[in-house]
């Protein structure tokens, strides 16, 4: 266990605790100074994040200037993930569909219920304008980094903000 000092490649120096084989430390720090710094990696997530923001309209978050940034970097995550997760289950259905009849039922059927999942996650993309809100539910939008609960997942939380729509359209 050793503090070394990494310079990366967007020139920043930070100390870096790091353990093992000294091959692997040295094998880890070449690696690192070929990277960006966390802090500049940081930056440009929040900048693509601020530019999705803007560019898809999306309202001003309430809070605190860290709590903004934060639930700013949590909605756009939440965003890529469910067009990833939307992504990935039309793969699946092209790849283990039995044949092409199957395939071409199972992504119609899909394709069908899109509409009313994208007016969910857009409803919810409107309408949730506190950053506590985000900040609260990352669990759902990032789970392998929280864990929290193994079997949440973006499409989790579009299904909780569902009930709570249709409990305000009854109530």
């Amino acid at each position: 266990m050793a503090k070394y000092l990494i310079t990366y490649k967007c020139g920043h120096e930070v100390e870096k605790q790091l353990f093992g084989k000294i091959s692997e430390r040295e094998n880890y720090i070449s690696w690192a100074e070929g990277q960006l710094c966390p802090a500049c990696q940081r930056k440009i997530y929040h900048d693509k994040a601020l530019a999705d923001a803007s560019s898809n309209g999306y309202p001003e978050l309430e809070g605190s200037e860290k709590q903004v940034a934060w639930a700013i970097d949590l909605r756009y995550t939440f965003v890529q993930n469910i067009e990833n997760e939307i992504s990935e289950k039309r793969d699946r259905i092209n790849r283990f569909s039995e044949n092409e009849e199957e395939k071409n039922a199972r992504l119609s059927k899909f394709e069908k219920l899109l509409p009313e999942f994208y007016e969910v996650m857009n409803n919810l993309l409107t309408n949730k304008t506190n950053a506590k809100f985000w900040i609260d539910n990352r669990e759902y939008i990032e789970p392998g980094k929280y864990e929290w609960e193994v079997s949440l997942s973006p499409v989790e939380l579009l299904r909780k903000f569902k009930k709570e729509m249709e409990q305000k359209n009854l109530g």
